[in-house]
């Protein structure tokens, strides 16, 4: 008896959470709750699985009996359910993969003074990156990459650092920057004109303001479908599991990272300070998404000193 009520407890601890996250991603829900469980949606594989192995157990030393196994069923269907979710990141829907890349991108939140900026513009210059977007870019850091040689790597601008440490949001690029418009978010984000190529560099509120991240999605969106940019680039504050995200998505966006299959590639928290910075990253926020002129051909992390973010490169081809 003692086994069989030790394995129910497992059971609940795991599947309990798991539904939560399964109906809060289900929900589209804007609440604040639900919109920061939605975060965490792909852990409900791991929980659904481990769920399932212990009804199972259960079914079997009880001669498969039907409340275990009719349980398990419905883990199953919850696990099917996020992995289908998941597999997008590992299956990949682009057909570039051996394409050679026409434009590199790195975006990167560099938590005002705290990030490495003379590591950012290295880490810049050795994945040849044509685009550069910095959220949370502050004046000091940014004087700091000009230090390291950002305008030899960059010659071109755009956005506005900020002197307070991190509402400033700037774009670097190879190529000349026409067109600069402000975007309505309060962290700072633009829209840029690059060569022949528009893009939106973004950073919208975080969901602890929930009434400013509802609103500045929904701007951005908004924006997206009048001034129909190229790319959308920058820390968006959302997974692709969030309901603003998958409006972009039904708006003829595809992430990077998806479109690619270069596998789950969580960005926070990173090594920025306080308790968030004891944690790997568990969260996919930022992002590099592409209208249908563009695919990916891969997508990689990397680390940056002294921020919360991890910065996300993406290879992109034309078509």
């Amino acid at each position: 008896m003692r086994w069989r009520v030790v394995l129910w407890a497992f059971a609940v601890v795991l599947l309990i959470p798991a539904a939560l996250l399964t109906i809060a991603r289900l929900s589209g829900s804007d609440l604040s709750l639900a919109v920061k469980a939605v975060a965490f949606t792909p852990a409900g594989v791991l929980l659904y699985a481990g769920g399932l192995v212990v009804l199972l157990a259960l079914a079997v030393r009880r001669g498969r009996r039907r409340w275990p196994m009719s349980v398990a069923a419905l883990a199953a269907a919850g696990l099917g359910l996020h992995l289908a979710w998941v597999a997008p990141w590992y299956v990949g829907t682009s057909a570039a993969s051996d394409a050679e890349p026409s434009l590199r991108v790195l975006t990167a939140n560099v938590l005002g003074d705290a990030g490495d900026g003379p590591g950012l513009v290295e880490a810049a210059a050795d994945a040849d990156i044509d685009v550069l977007a910095v959220q949370e870019l502050s004046t000091g850091t940014l004087a700091e990459m000009d230090r390291a040689g950002l305008a030899e790597l960059f010659p071109y601008r755009a956005g506005e650092p900020d002197p307070g440490d991190k509402r400033g949001t700037m774009v670097f690029a190879r190529e000349p920057i026409s067109d600069v418009t402000r975007l309505p978010t309060v962290m700072g984000s633009w829209s840029v004109r690059i060569g022949d190529v528009t893009a939106f560099v973004v950073h919208p509120a975080y969901p602890l303001r929930i009434d400013s991240w509802r609103t500045e999605h929904a701007a951005l969106l908004a924006a997206a479908e009048e001034l129909e940019p190229d790319l959308v680039v920058g820390d968006l504050n959302a997974t692709l599991d969030h309901a603003p995200m998958r409006r972009l998505l039904d708006a003829g966006y595809r992430d990077a990272t998806e479109l690619s299959g270069s596998g789950w590639q969580p960005t926070w928290p990173a090594s920025g300070s306080g308790l968030q910075g004891l944690l790997p990253p568990v969260v996919q926020i930022d992002h590099v998404l592409v209208d249908d002129g563009w695919t990916a051909v891969r997508t990689w992390t990397v680390e940056i000193d002294g921020t919360d973010h991890r910065a996300l490169v993406a290879e992109l081809a034309a078509g």
